[in-house]
């Protein structure tokens, strides 16, 4: 069962902004948990924090 109702889930998602999901069920197949990791894993790279040794240099204005 999912943690929230699919369907409110679903209406959530369409009503933020730049929303992300993955599919559902994600368990029944190795394709779609693969699938499921592979999202995963690109979301947090994305949304990888930025540490001081990755920061650039502002410049003074």
């Amino acid at each position: 069962m999912p943690a929230h109702p699919y369907k409110v889930a679903m209406e959530v998602a369409s009503l933020v902004p730049n929303t992300e999901v993955t599919i559902y069920p994600w368990k029944d197949s190795q394709k779609h948990i693969d699938e499921v990791v592979e999202h995963a894993r690109r979301f947090l790279k994305a949304h990888e924090p930025v540490t001081a040794g990755r920061q650039g240099r502002v410049q003074p204005g």
